[in-house]
């Protein structure tokens, strides 16, 4: 049994320990039995336990005793520390090392054992055996290196032992992280960037020494926003193109790796080829390599404008996969940003069905149902939400102006209330103007206009420099119900002066004049209202109609009316008007 061969089954320690534990005690039983039976060659056991002398090949010689003790010593140590026991745990290690002081991986851990009692003489020594007894790995060199320059702030001998560790594993990349590492902590980064470029020198075959390479120019020269400076990201490209090279680009791993690099220092159009092919060499779509990419792929066309390409990858990687609810999420999102708001609502009600507990998409969802005039299926969304997430007072919210849409107007009016109460017992406030402005509507369509003018007033005193809908609405509401009209012009003059041609602010100063009897001066911003609003509307055409109709210029009132009419078939209001003013006019005519 060699001991490089033990060194290794004990590096799977973890998931071997039992099989560790009965090939020690075979070795030791073995070695019992030999020297019993050259002590006692002709002594006997009962039947039952009838011993025969073992097999030759099963005879340890005195080097594979040693390889059994170090094997026994290293069990019992692991046995040790799951019991809790460092300090044993370590004397049964350090015995295993003073069989085989070139166990590098053991010695490393040892020597981290150390250097957190803070024993750093120890740990040293520890290390500087197995440096010189595994004369081929150049990892006990770089730990000696990393504790002299960040522990011992000695940098001069940390370049020494990572020198050392380069004589010895020239094609180790961590071997020049270590040298850029020490020469820019001692303020010298020409040499550092000198260091990096040793790596380049050499003749490495292996696409994974250069993917590694590139890797560490990356994470040294290209700081998190991927803004690099143009000789650096020259430079990098120039490894991840050698790499790609040596794989024949035939290389997924490789394609995709080189492709994320160029998507971090935003090269997109150098990364998108790159995805593509990747997806050409293996197209399996249900493979999670191969999903990311098309994800990474949507993600890329997306930052260069190509939106059609990104939203079609991404309903690729639904057919492909149609259990990842992110791909929904995020197809939703462009749908939406294409005003798509359809699509994008049932994306998003996909997403919940596959991940139930993100409140986000209740929210997404919900706001889009009522865009999409359905509000009772916003209620159905947002119901759903509360109760996974009773304790959020956004969902609350929500919910509250989903009921008013559906003018569900007690349950509205109730709902804000308990947003108001789970506001003010916990961090998620959602308290501020809108809020207020939103509750004061509500109220108001339910009739209480008592409470919906306190909440108007609350939204307006809350933030006074964007309360012109506020005030606007609360002027209206007083207008329309004929009721504090000085009190309603004053707070309308006051939108007006923040929005001078706004066709609804304007509609409400009419109409106040209008319920003040004034129909000379209403008229006038009135037709203004009309003139300034963006898009028809039948309320502005009806008070337009009825300040025609008090100016006994029943043309323009019939006129009006029908522009109302045309704009909402299904008022009876405004059909009453038109009908009793044509009957009348039937009277009247001769």
């Amino acid at each position: 049994m060699a001991l490089e061969y033990v060194r290794i089954r004990m590096r799977f320690y973890s998931l071997g320990v039992v099989t560790a534990l009965i090939v020690a005690i075979f070795a030791t039983a073995s070695r019992n039995a030999a020297h019993a039976s050259e002590t006692h060659p002709q002594s006997r056991t009962p039947d039952a336990l009838h011993y025969e002398p073992p097999a030759d090949d099963l005879i340890l010689d005195r080097e594979a005793e040693r390889e059994a003790d170090a094997l026994s010593y290293f069990v019992q140590g692991l046995l040790i520390q799951e019991s809790a026991q460092s300090d044993e745990a370590l004397a049964a290690f350090r015995k295993t090392l003073d069989i085989d002081p070139g166990y590098t991986e053991l010695a490393e851990r040892v020597a981290a054992e150390y250097l957190r009692r803070g024993d750093k003489t120890t740990a040293i020594d520890v290390l500087k055996d197995a440096a010189l007894h595994s004369k081929d790995s150049a990892r006990p060199h770089l730990f000696l290196a990393t504790i002299y320059l960040r522990d011992m702030q000695r940098p001069a001998i940390a370049l020494d032992y990572a020198q050392k560790a380069r004589s010895v594993e020239p094609e180790n990349p961590e071997v020049y992280q270590a040298l850029y590492e020490i020469h820019l902590a001692t303020g010298q980064p020409a040499k550092a960037l000198d260091a990096l470029s040793g790596a380049l020198d050499l003749e490495i075959p292996e696409p994974d020494y250069w993917l590694r390479i590139g890797e560490l120019h990356t994470t040294l020269l290209v700081p998190e926003d991927g803004e690099a400076k143009p000789e650096d990201i020259q430079r990098i490209n120039a490894i991840y193109e050698k790499a790609m090279q040596l794989a024949g680009e035939e290389d997924p791993i490789v394609l995709t790796v080189a492709a994320d690099y160029f998507i971090h220092t935003r090269q997109i159009a150098k990364a998108i080829p790159l995805y593509l092919r990747v997806l050409e060499l293996d197209p399996a779509d249900g493979d999670n390599l191969m999903l990311a990419v098309r994800e990474k792929l949507a993600r890329s066309f997306l930052v260069t404008g190509q939106r059609s390409e990104a939203m079609q990858v991404l309903e690729d990687i639904i057919k492909a996969d149609p259990t990842r609810h992110e791909t929904y999420e995020f197809l939703a999102q462009l749908q939406e940003e294409e005003k798509n708001y359809l699509a994008a609502l049932g994306n998003y009600e996909q997403s919940l069905l596959l991940n139930a507990f993100n409140p986000f998409v209740y929210f997404k969802a919900g706001e889009l149902a009522l865009m999409v005039q359905e509000p009772d299926r916003a209620v159905a969304t947002l119901e759903q939400g509360r109760k996974l997430f009773p304790d959020l007072p956004a969902m609350t919210y929500s919910l509250a102006v989903a009921y008013t849409y559906a003018e569900r107007y007690p349950l509205a009016l109730a709902m804000f209330e308990n947003a108001m109460r789970e506001s003010s017992s916990g961090d998620g406030s959602v308290i501020n103007a809108g809020f207020y402005f939103n509750y004061a509507s509500a109220a108001e369509q339910a009739g209480d206009y008592n409470l919906a003018a306190e909440m108007f007033q609350r939204s307006i005193n809350l933030d006074p420099s964007n309360a012109a809908p506020a005030l606007n609405y609360l002027a209206y509401m007083w207008a329309e119900r004929g009721e504090r009209l000085e009190e309603a012009e004053a707070l309308v003059l006051r939108a007006l002066e923040v929005e001078p041609d706004s066709g609804a602010y304007l509609d409400t100063l009419g109409w106040i004049h209008f319920k003040r009897g004034d129909y000379e001066k209403a008229l006038p911003e009135l037709l203004r209202a009309a003139g300034n609003i963006e898009t028809p509307d039948p309320i502005i055409f009806d008070h337009i109609g009825d300040a025609y109709e008090k100016l006994e210029d029943l043309i323009n009132a019939r006129k009006y009316w029908k522009m109302a009419l045309e704009l909402a078939p299904t008022d009876e209001d405004i059909r009453e008007k038109l009908e009793k003013e044509a009957l009348t006019s039937s009277v009247e005519t001769p």
